[in-house]
């Protein structure tokens, strides 16, 4: 019979152990940087912020950022590929991937700001919410689809609005109104009535700025689901929606709304909506532990 002493000791290491190996396993590489033109950066969970090359390996948590003209590709351990477009900011919120066990396994992203290309792998044909992209304006179910995500942010120095009073003689409806999303905007209030003005959804127009504020999709394979507290749209391979903030639906539209994403063609070939199809590399991690 062990001695208390001798068994607290080994109860003591036996902790020191499954301390190590859980700060080990929440290092773990999740993936690896496979194509790369320009500059990427990756804030760490330790606040660290390091500059990535080629061969870089990708840990749950990273904060990427891709500077001006930069195109990047990660290649993750169940093969999904995620290419990110130029001026993006993209977390990895969370990436568990067993191989052989479905337990509680899947990849959640958040896009802030710019543009991705995303080729689910493995876990987007698992079931439930394996996959999602989430953003500003709405939540992404990928599965096991390809597509194409951009949200362009709002521009609080374009932001045109008004606040009328009584000293405005002008009836509310004459008070013009430029176009912003109200989940980022607010609303706009008379203090006469204290009534309540949400603006309208604009249909997204190109214009020489470029694309208005929200979310755009275009699903080049496979089938997605598109979710915010206003409703809910599925959107197959082919088409192109927009959501323009979390207060008003995702909606169809019926053509390109200007999405352009082109990386060089010298990365790996995926479909996208300047490209053509191609397969995906497999990644060399069996298990991934949250």
């Amino acid at each position: 019979m062990l001695m208390p002493r001798k068994r607290s000791a080994i109860r003591a290491s036996a902790s020191l152990a499954l301390l190590f190996i859980a700060s080990v396993a929440g290092a773990a590489s999740i993936g690896t940087v496979t194509d790369l033109d320009g500059t990427l950066l990756v804030t760490r969970a330790n606040g660290s912020i390091k500059v990535l090359a080629l061969n870089s390996e990708i840990e749950q948590g990273d904060i990427l950022l891709s500077r001006n003209q930069t195109y990047a590709t990660l290649i993750l351990a169940d093969d999904s590929t995620v290419t990110l477009g130029p001026d993006t900011d993209l977390k990895l919120e969370r990436y568990v991937y067993y191989k052989h066990v479905w337990d509680n396994d899947g990849a959640q992203f958040s896009l802030t700001r710019g543009s991705v290309r995303i080729t689910a792998g493995i876990l987007g044909t698992r079931s439930g919410d394996a996959f999602t992209l989430a953003t500003p304006t709405a939540t992404l179910d990928i599965r096991g689809a390809s597509l194409v995500a951009e949200y362009v942010a709002l521009d609080p120095a374009k932001v045109a609005w008004r606040d009328t009073t009584p000293r405005d003689p002008r009836p509310l409806n004459m008070v013009a109104v430029s176009y912003a999303p109200a989940a980022e905007l607010g609303t706009v209030r008379t203090v006469s009535d204290s009534n309540t003005l949400r603006l309208a959804q604009a249909p997204p127009k190109i214009g020489p700025a470029g694309l208005p504020p929200g979310l755009y999709v275009q699903v080049l394979d496979g089938r997605i689901r598109v979710t915010n507290p206003a409703g809910t749209q599925n959107f197959s391979a082919g088409q192109f929606g927009f959501t323009a903030n979390a207060l008003q639906p995702p909606v169809v539209v019926p053509a390109n709304p200007g999405l352009k994403f082109t990386p060089p063609p010298t990365f790996s070939s995926q479909t996208g909506p300047q490209g053509s199809s191609g397969g995906s590399k497999t990644g060399n991690v069996d298990c991934v532990v949250r």
